[in-house]
């Protein structure tokens, strides 16, 4: 089991994706996000998320994310 990493508390380098078709909650996204990463933006019908480490091709397709881009703390 992972251990839950927090977006006041967390200070390197983020994965951003945009959130399409499904809002955050049960299996709707993959595992490992940046909890309280989640972000409105008018691009995306159910925001953003943000992640620790850059998700594989073939997640992102199945969970129709779409990536954002890099963001540096």
């Amino acid at each position: 089991m992972n251990k839950a990493i927090f977006d006041d508390e967390y200070t390197g380098t983020r994965y951003r994706y945009g959130l399409q078709n499904r809002p955050i909650g049960g299996a709707n996204i993959p595992e490992g996000w940046i909890i309280w990463s989640d972000r409105k933006n008018s691009s995306y019908r159910h925001g953003t998320v943000d992640y620790p480490k850059e998700l594989p091709e073939q997640t992102v397709k199945n969970f129709e994310l779409e990536f954002v881009g890099v963001i540096n703390n």
